[in-house]
């Protein structure tokens, strides 16, 4: 990934954006399909996992944990 964007919305919820190698943002969210700059990710110890799929065929993980994410490639 080239960079990380990550906006504080509200308690326990982030506003993500992820700029993949290629170049690319604004990636789909591949359980919906829904391409956004913003993507929501809950903060929480029960959250669930979020990808990120770019065009190029790039994945990114994101996991949730209480306080804090970790971002890496899926």
């Amino acid at each position: 990934m080239k960079s990380v964007r990550i906006q504080l919305d509200c308690d326990n919820v982030l506003l993500v954006d992820i700029t993949c190698s290629c170049g690319r943002n604004g990636l789909k969210d591949k359980r919906s399909g829904e391409a956004s700059f913003k993507h929501v990710v809950k903060t929480g110890a029960y959250e669930h996992d979020e990808v990120l799929v770019c065009d190029c065929g790039k994945e990114f993980r994101i996991r949730p944990q209480t306080n804090h994410i970790h971002i890496s490639n899926a």
